[in-house]
């Protein structure tokens, strides 16, 4: 019995295959204050299905690092509200 394939999501929710994700574009940097990168987060949701983020911040110190990202929940969470 073969071990399971991990499936990368597409923007139609099917499976992506490796070919067509070493065809996407580069990373690119979001910034601004929190709610403006969760208007950035939420169309690139919108706009490419994407269910999950990889947030890494540039602050050197973990104390910033942390207040950042806290920064980031709080804005998600008075959206809720």
């Amino acid at each position: 019995m073969s071990a399971p394939r991990s499936r990368l999501p597409n923007t139609h929710g099917k499976p992506a295959s490796v070919s067509n994700v070493s065809r996407s574009k580069a990373p690119s940097v979001l910034h601004g204050t929190a709610a403006e990168v969760r208007g950035q987060l939420d169309d690139l949701h919108s706009r490419y299905g994407i269910a999950e983020f990889i947030i890494e911040t540039p602050a050197l110190a973990a104390a910033e690092r942390f207040a950042s990202i806290e920064r980031l929940v709080k804005e998600r969470l008075s959206l809720a509200a």
